[in-house]
């Protein structure tokens, strides 16, 4: 079977998109700069399989949506008697790539795109192992 790789960038409508497993891997490593300001670089990288159903097709794509994104994080960690400290923060990222392939009846679908920048905002807890090392979620 041969495939043959259509964009999807013409799309228009609402589209329904059911992520299955996956696997997500990042790292990050952070500075404390002052009492509870920090700040943070990181690395994630995401692969999902996905089920997405397109405006222009009532039939659902198999497919899989996968990300390689760095951050470059800001936090406020409020000061607790205990180990455990909430957080506030906000943040930019730089995707360096995005990738979405949607496969159906032989055919494939694909988009691909990078260098897009986003924002985020958050909230959590870290666990603080002793005056050098924190654990968060």
């Amino acid at each position: 079977m041969t495939l043959v790789a259509q964009s999807i960038e013409s799309q228009t409508g609402n589209s329904d998109v059911q992520l299955d497993g996956g696997f997500l891997s990042g790292l990050g490593v952070g500075y404390v700069i002052h009492n509870n300001l920090a700040i943070e670089l990181a690395w994630e990288y995401r692969s999902n399989e996905s089920n997405t159903t397109l405006p222009s097709n009532n039939s659902p794509y198999e497919g899989n949506i996968a990300s390689n994104l760095f951050f470059l994080n800001s936090y406020y960690v409020f000061n607790t008697p205990s180990s455990w400290q909430p957080y506030i923060g906000a943040g930019v990222s730089w995707a360096q790539e995005v990738d979405i392939d949607l496969e159906a009846q032989g055919s494939e679908r694909s988009y691909s795109s990078d260098g897009d920048t986003g924002y985020q905002v958050f909230a959590g807890m870290l666990f603080k192992v002793d005056d050098t090392w924190s654990w968060q979620g």
